[in-house]
């Protein structure tokens, strides 16, 4: 259809079509547009719509348009999809100063995820976070995934001199917690001797 020809309410329509391409045509067309007035209907299609892709790319929009709020982003990082969940998480990138308390610890609680592509998305998101608790859910995310290669390679990507220490404290919470239940085999000591030795390093570049 030709875009410039649609009223707002059919542009919003065809964000829920199920041809990713059509939604992709639209997202562009409304973002480079500025079209602000849609940004009350996209709010409904990232609650309500039953096509995940399509809530999906309802908050990715709103972000395009700088009409993202905490709110929606809280609702994506707790909806059923995991695909969902996982924008969401990026999308806390460059605004954590603007999100609420709640959506923080919704946040943080994504730590435990089932869905191992939202906790990659997270210890991605987690570098972003200039806090000592994004470092510690680093740590925890480093002991949770450890035997994950691709989460672990993002976690580390994500430490840096500022907040490895921080992790390595995260790290051990995580092991002791799991040692007291019997649920960290003593071949798992290795991940604390790598952050050690990771430390080590980024404290001499430091110096």
């Amino acid at each position: 259809p030709r875009l410039d020809k649609l009223k707002t309410e059919q542009l919003a329509a065809e964000l829920e079509s199920p041809s990713g391409s059509r939604r992709d045509m639209v997202h562009r067309f409304v973002v480079n547009q500025k079209l602000a007035e849609i940004a009350p209907l996209l709010v409904k299609i990232a609650a309500n719509s039953r096509l995940a892709e399509a809530r999906m790319q309802a908050l990715c929009v709103l972000d395009g348009l700088g009409k993202l709020q905490p709110p929606q982003i809280g609702r994506g990082l707790s909806d059923i999809h995991p695909g969902v969940r996982r924008q969401a998480v990026r999308l806390c990138e460059h605004r954590f100063e603007h999100l609420d308390l709640s959506t923080k610890e919704q946040l943080a609680a994504l730590v435990n995820d089932p869905n191992p592509t939202v906790r990659l998305q997270l210890a991605y998101t987690l570098g972003e976070w200039d806090s000592d608790r994004a470092a510690r859910l680093l740590g925890k995310l480093i002991g949770r995934d450890r035997n994950n290669p691709f989460v672990m390679a993002a976690a580390f990507s994500s430490l840096d001199a500022e907040n490895v220490s921080t992790a390595l404290d995260g790290l051990l919470k995580y092991a002791f917690e799991r040692i007291s239940r019997n649920q960290w085999p003593a071949t798992d000591g290795r991940i604390i001797g790598r952050l050690l030795a990771m430390l080590a390093t980024l404290g001499q570049q430091s110096e």
